[in-house]
């Protein structure tokens, strides 16, 4: 047989992560019911799996270990978020992510044979914490609670407008 690591070929998918969203304000970051969500498909039900955040931008921020376990369907995921609300800015930069846990004899089998290999089995991604003011330019304003009009850069009117409405400018 010319398959010296069974997994490599196409039967099983091959794990894959996935990271939602990959730039993300540092307001969203520290709060727990958004944070990035990390998931990894393609792995054997109950397979338990570690993901790594890393800060990578000398940010002064400790690295996380969060572990997972693989669905039914395959797919293990977490929510990663600042856990300092007070000192929300300290994320802010780039993240690496790692997934350990998956088929680890594998992995060391494929990664002395094949450098392709072990690069398939190495499940990796990144995320980035943006400021509020970066983030808010990325996303052109479209959430309501934004800046609350106090940095004069809210070219888009759309808070003004509203105030207008109601106040009855014509009496």
């Amino acid at each position: 047989s010319d398959n010296p690591s069974d997994g490599d070929d196409d039967e099983q998918s091959a794990p894959a992560l996935t990271i939602e969203p990959d730039r993300i304000s540092m307001s969203d970051f520290v709060d727990p019911e958004r944070g990035v969500t990390l998931t990894v498909t393609g792995l054997e039900p109950g397979d338990d799996v570690e993901f790594g955040v890393d800060p990578t931008s000398g940010q002064n921020v400790d690295p996380a270990t969060l572990p997972a376990v693989a669905t039914d369907e395959g797919v293990a995921s977490t929510v990663v978020y600042g856990v300092s609300s007070a000192d929300a800015t300290s994320y802010i930069g780039d993240f690496d992510v790692t997934v350990d846990g998956i088929d680890d004899a594998q992995a060391q089998a494929g990664s002395e044979t094949a450098p392709q290999a072990a690069a398939a089995d190495d499940v990796v991604g990144s995320f980035t914490v943006l400021s509020d003011e970066d983030a808010d330019d990325e996303r052109d304003g479209d959430r309501d609670d934004d800046a609350d009009g106090d940095d004069g850069r809210d070219d888009d009117r759309d808070g003004e407008a509203g105030e207008d409405d109601g106040s009855g400018s014509g009496s």
